[in-house]
């Protein structure tokens, strides 16, 4: 038998990004669907005069950041921040790296950009976070030969910023060359003291001031301060704090001013702050997607799949980095030289089992002291770097390094006349369920104990409750669920905050009873649960990964909420959950991914936030219960979003809001019943093909008064508003209350006629 194999790479497609200053065009630039903006553009659009700070509109309201994902031709207006910005390039002229340099000439010094009458020295705010900054000593000087060396000056970064007089600024840098700064999260060398946990902070921030590399912490010596601010997201009208904190944990209270996005204080020390409240409410910052941005290679498809890690990029603001088994939907199979150098703020890895072959070469993680390894010993490559500790199960074979001191616990429970059984493991004083033994119905306990000391539950692990027939599958993720797999009800503690990747893939339970704790919905977590029954979540969620629900196709499984607290859903995370028909989506969701409700053939009601602006290729594909939508903040559409291939799509009517600017070919393909458009943008090149196999001509196209005219060629009509109708309500009630009362005088009347009469 001989087999063939085709193999394709696609090609995305390639958009325009314009770059407009006061309506004239500054520079045009390409870039690939999916990529974003990047740094390098901001730097080069005024060609080492200035930094162009990048925004969604003309009046400069909106701003974008450089993580934006370009799903189209873009226009972004610009403001100039005067300098010379640069970076460190690689072989193609991008910027690498996470350093902006700025110098100042006397010409430069001279248009120096000014906010409330502050010389700005940078402004990297829309760079990603700990984006440092680097300035000279001579750019200094020049700033200060121009605007005097009591001027004050800032330098902002992202997440934070600090003010001092120019003259300040130059006593820092003393003998010094350079002077770079930047904003970190933390805790990063800091004692976790027992006065520190009890500060009701919502992030723990590190400051990085440093000359010719070498930090400066004590500005007192220097007889200089420093206004420093600090991103701090609390609700409206609490009361902000500040912290500083010593590396032995001790704390040091310091009022300052919040104006609702900033904490600003003034200090004399540049080390480690907590910022947050001593109200009681909740104010955090964390992490989004507990994995980052990933780089990665798959071969094959599925579970049967492999992928490789290529990078990680994660700033991981002090937690466990819990690697994930799978990527693009393939198990992870290989991880590659230098996949971890982009991890930041994490102490220490998890590998899952899944993992055959382990690079150590090109490592340069100075943060990860202790890697901890769940399965087997996987085929290493290169060394173990100095500093970094392996550590092992003592039951897992072919390991001849490392410390073998991961144990597997086992957990015996039982829930009225059941029994059930886990196991687990402890990291970081956390405990995370491993494995799924038995028992039909499993309630999580809030803590585990361990020689005498107890351990709060706080994870769902990679694979813990996977369910699968497949012998090689079971193998490769050392399932020991007995048989028969029986899980009909699962109950999870208080303090569960995350779901890990395929936690419950393929599991039979119908019942989940969740508490309001969860942070993270991993990757295809609940992937093929067939079974699973209507579930909701609450504010605290931020997360649900790619494939999270995919495929949850029983009949239980009709409705689902996103809470506004989350921020990011992963690509194909409902897809082909074929009896959901009803999504409410958070206010704080900006995008509805690839796939994600593709083959929802029942969803019928979907209402979108205004804060969304992109629709992914193939989001609502086949979603032919759908008989209206309204894109009211929506700014594209991609490829077959709400194509039709059965062409027996319900849509009849679509509202496009003011911002739209693309649909992509076939947005609405094949949907043959739309008959109304009502349109609150300006005509678009590329309309008629979103509507492949549509008569377009025999739409009836509203358009408001700004845009009707761009509508011509479509014999659009204005939109007119219904005239307002008097409620009659209140008319009728009186009329009706005369009749009964005229009504009533005048029986009364006849009847005392008749007595006197007789």
């Amino acid at each position: 038998i001989t087999y063939a194999y085709a193999y394709f790479e696609p090609e995305a497609r390639e958009y325009t990004l314009t770059f407009m200053e006061n309506g004239s065009t500054v520079g045009t630039y390409p870039a690939k669907y999916g990529s974003s903006i990047g740094g390098t553009l901001p730097l080069d659009v005024f060609h080492g005069s200035a930094l162009a700070k990048m925004y969604r509109d003309s009046a400069l309201t909106k701003e974008y950041d450089t993580n934006h994902i370009v799903v189209g031709d873009t226009t972004i207006y610009v403001s100039k921040i005067a300098g010379a910005y640069d970076a460190p390039r690689d072989t193609d002229g991008n910027m690498s790296g996470d350093t902006v340099s700025v110098s100042f000439t006397a010409a430069l010094a001279h248009a120096a950009t000014k906010y409330d009458g502050k010389v700005v020295i940078c402004d990297l705010s829309q760079y990603p976070n700990a984006t440092s900054v680097s300035i000279d000593k001579a750019s200094v000087s020049a700033l200060i030969a121009e605007h005097g060396g009591d001027a004050k000056a800032i330098v902002i970064v992202p997440r934070g910023s600090f003010t001092m007089s120019l003259s300040s600024i130059l006593t820092v840098i003393g003998d010094g060359d350079e002077l770079s700064f930047s904003v970190q999260n933390g805790p990063f060398n800091v004692k976790i003291s027992s006065a520190l946990k009890k500060v009701n902070y919502s992030n723990f921030y590190r400051l990085n001031l440093r000359v010719d590399g070498a930090s400066v912490m004590d500005l007192k010596s220097l007889n200089v301060t420093a206004d420093v601010s600090l991103l701090l997201e609390m609700g409206e009208g609490v009361h902000a704090d500040v912290w500083n904190i010593t590396s032995s944990g001790a704390t040091t209270h310091i009022e300052p001013s919040y104006d609702g996005r900033f904490v600003t204080f003034s200090t004399d020390l540049m080390q480690f702050y907590a910022v947050g409240t001593t109200e009681e409410v909740i104010v955090r910052q964390i992490v989004v997607c507990p994995y980052g941005e990933v780089e990665f290679t798959t071969s094959g498809s599925g579970i049967t799949g492999n992928s490789t890690l290529v990078s990680m990029t994660l700033d991981n603001m002090g937690g466990v980095l819990f690697v994930p088994s799978a990527f693009g939907g393939c198990t992870l199979d290989i991880m590659d030289a230098g996949a971890l150098n982009g991890v930041v703020n994490a102490p220490s890895a998890v590998i899952p089992v899944t993992v055959r072959h382990f690079s150590w070469l090109a490592w340069s993680n100075a943060g990860i002291k202790d890697v901890y390894f769940l399965g087997n010993s996987p085929t290493f490559e290169g060394a173990v770097p100095a500093g970094v500790t392996v550590h092992h199960r003592p039951d897992a074979t072919g390991w001849a390094i490392g410390e073998d001191d991961l144990e597997i616990h086992e957990y015996n429970g039982s829930y009225r006349k059941d029994t059930f059984r886990f196991t687990y493991y402890i990291i970081d004083d956390e405990a995370v369920i491993h494995r799924y033994v038995s028992g039909p119905y499993v309630q999580v306990p809030d803590s585990v104990s361990v020689s005498g000391t107890s351990y709060p539950i706080t994870q769902i692990g990679d694979a813990a409750f996977m369910f699968s027939k497949d012998a090689a599958v079971k193998t490769r993720y050392q399932l020991v669920f007995s048989d028969p797999y029986n899980i009909a009800t699962m109950e999870l503690s208080s303090h569960i905050k995350g779901i890990q990747t395929r936690a419950f893939y393929g599991s039979t339970f119908s019942n989940l009873y969740i508490t309001d704790s969860v942070v993270y919905i991993w990757d295809q977590a609940f992937a093929g649960c067939q079974s699973l029954s209507n579930v909701s979540f609450s504010d605290e969620l931020v997360f649900i990964g790619s494939g999270a629900f995919a495929g949850c196709d029983g009949k239980a499984f009709t409705r689902f909420t996103i809470p506004d607290s989350v921020r990011t859903v992963g690509a194909s995370a409902f897809y082909e959950c074929a009896s959901l028909s009803n999504v409410t989506f958070g206010k704080g969701l900006t995008a509805i991914p690839d796939d994600c409700f593709g083959n929802c053939s029942r969803l019928t009601d979907i209402s979108l936030p205004d804060s969304v602006r992109t629709i992914g290729n193939k989001a609502f594909y086949n979603c032919d219960g759908l008989q209206f939508v309204d894109l009211n903040g929506v700014e594209t559409v991609a490829k077959d979003a709400f194509y039709s291939s059965t062409g027996t799509s319900s849509m009849e009517f679509i509202v496009l809001g003011e911002n739209m600017r693309s649909l992509g070919n076939g947005a609405f393909g094949n949907c043959k019943h739309i008959t109304e458009l009502e349109v609150h943008c300006e005509y678009f090149e590329g309309f008629e093909n979103a509507f492949t196999n549509v008569d377009v001509d025999s739409f009836k196209i509203y358009a408001s008064d700004g845009v009707l005219r761009s509508w011509s060629a479509f014999d659009a009509q204005p939109i007119t508003e219904p005239e307002p109708q008097k409620d009659q309500t209140l008319l009728l009630a009186v009329e009706i209350g005369l009749i009964v009362f005229f009504a009533l005088v005048f029986g009364i009347s006849l009847i005392r006629k008749m007595r006197m009469g007789a």
